[in-house]
């Protein structure tokens, strides 16, 4: 069992956090993950196909995010 030291410690006031800001809008990345499935599906697929695809893209998303999580912190994190 990994056990942390917690401290009291304050954040410096004049440190800076520094966020990377995505290049484009989740949506976007997620469908744009998603094409090469939804193209699969043939010419005219049925909505609720397409829907499903989106959601393994989101599914496989989200397993990824949980994994780089759980190994920076002992709790998982996750979304």
């Amino acid at each position: 069992m990994v056990t942390h030291k917690t401290s009291n410690r304050r954040r410096d006031p004049y440190t800076r956090t520094v966020v990377r800001l995505p290049e484009r809008e989740l949506s976007e990345s997620v469908l744009c993950l998603a094409a090469p499935l939804i193209k699969s599906l043939g010419p005219t697929p049925l909505p609720d196909d397409i829907r499903r695809m989106v959601e393994i893209v989101i599914d496989l998303w989200n397993a990824r995010l949980r994994s780089t999580s759980n190994l920076s912190t002992d709790e998982g994190g996750g979304i």
